[in-house]
């Protein structure tokens, strides 16, 4: 009995070993598959989180469609707003003094803001922020964003941008354009950290690059940071100081041309919109967006529209090439009317390298006796 006894204890205990480790063997196969289980539902949940965060996911797709769907109703209400004030204006005109009361039924409680930027109507959205414009012939154009920008006059946005290609220095309002042209003839003000700082030397911008970031127009108040600032002073030569920025860059002289400029300038496909540049009687300089580009500047992807009035050599997009360096103005179009009394081209007036792919629809208009329409030296590629 006592040997059946050890015997049979002796026999558990073996059988509570094998037992252990088949639980053993099944609690690791058991923690294998949990791990396996866990790895699964973390990949499916970044797949689904990756699927509704990133940019082409669930959340920004459905974001974009409400954006979509809000710009839709908008030009629909300008679309609407319009064809009323052309019923009701005489000869079917489109007046701001008739659209304004015609938006304001269409719009209903839609908050809206309507404005005369000198010959074009701006509508307002305020709560989307996105404003639209109807020229003379009743074209509505695609929504723009009011700038909102707290480094206006700052190219460098507050550091962020060094000017390589990689970082470009942005131009992103009409201060910005300023701030650029103060810098290539040397003298006036830029803006750092919201602080006006004298500029006392030129700079050519030499291998450096420059992009605009969004369609400008010199007439409007929503391509302004602020279109009532007075801190640039007289830029106008009217000897009028204390006129809003907006003023002095759609009156006189206008705007000032970027001088001497041997950087990369890349409109990304916007529009500099109703530049107004006007030489007074004597002045004897180059004009255009840029009087004078030098080495190997280039200039790529923009539109200028406006008026260029000069004494002397005038065009749209650059008046003058320095014959010194690989000088290239490719992929850009002028529809500014331009004036000029000898050397005046719609592109550029006086050019030593390339144009390529480049469009002139403005009125080309020369007022001396001796002069020449686009004197041209190069690859032109152009029409």
């Amino acid at each position: 009995m006592l040997y059946n006894m050890r015997y049979n204890k002796s026999g558990g205990i073996k059988f509570m070993r094998k037992t252990m480790e088949k639980m053993k063997e099944k609690k690791a196969i058991t923690l294998i598959a949990l791990v396996v289980t866990i790895a699964v539902i973390l990949i499916l949940a970044g797949i689904t989180v990756g699927m509704v965060t990133s940019d082409n996911g669930v959340l920004k797709e459905t974001k974009n469609a409400k954006t979509l769907a809000e710009i839709d109703n908008e030009k629909s209400i300008v679309e609407r707003a319009k064809m009323l004030t052309m019923m009701r204006s005489k000869n079917g005109s489109i007046t701001y003094e008739v659209f304004e009361p015609a938006l304001k039924e269409e719009a209903g409680k839609i908050p809206t803001e309507v404005s005369d930027a000198m010959g074009t109507i701006e509508v307002l959205f305020t709560d989307s922020n996105r404003y639209y414009e109807i020229d003379e012939d009743g074209n509505v154009s695609e929504p723009q964003e009011v700038v909102k920008d707290q480094y206006a006059g700052d190219i460098t946005k507050g550091g962020r941008c060094d000017g390589s290609k990689e970082k470009p220095y942005e131009i992103s309002c009409i201060e910005d354009l300023v701030v650029l042209s103060n810098m290539t003839n040397g003298k006036g003000i830029k803006l750092e950290n919201g602080k006006a700082v004298t500029i006392t030397s030129k700079n050519v911008f030499t291998n450096k690059y420059i992009i605009l970031t969004k369609n400008l127009n010199f007439n409007s108040k929503y391509s302004y940071n602020d279109s009532t600032r007075t801190d640039f002073g007289n830029l106008n030569n009217d000897d009028t100081d204390g006129n809003s920025l907006i003023t002095e860059m759609t009156t006189g002289t206008g705007f000032i041309p970027i001088a001497d400029y041997a950087g990369n300038f890349d409109g990304r496909e916007h529009t500099i919109a109703n530049i107004y540049i006007n030489a007074l009687e004597g002045d004897k300089t180059s004009k255009a967006l840029i009087k004078n580009a030098t080495k190997n500047a280039s200039i790529m992807n923009l539109c200028v529209t406006g008026t260029v009035k000069s004494e002397w050599q005038a065009a749209g997009i650059v008046a003058y090439g320095v014959n010194n360096g690989e000088i290239k103005i490719i992929n850009c179009i002028n529809k500014a009317n331009i004036t000029g009394k000898n050397m005046v081209g719609g592109i550029a007036a006086s050019y030593m390298k390339i144009i390529e792919n480049c469009t002139n629809y403005g009125n080309v208009e020369i007022t001396g006796s001796e002069y020449r329409i686009c004197w041209y030296w190069g690859n032109n590629r152009s029409r």
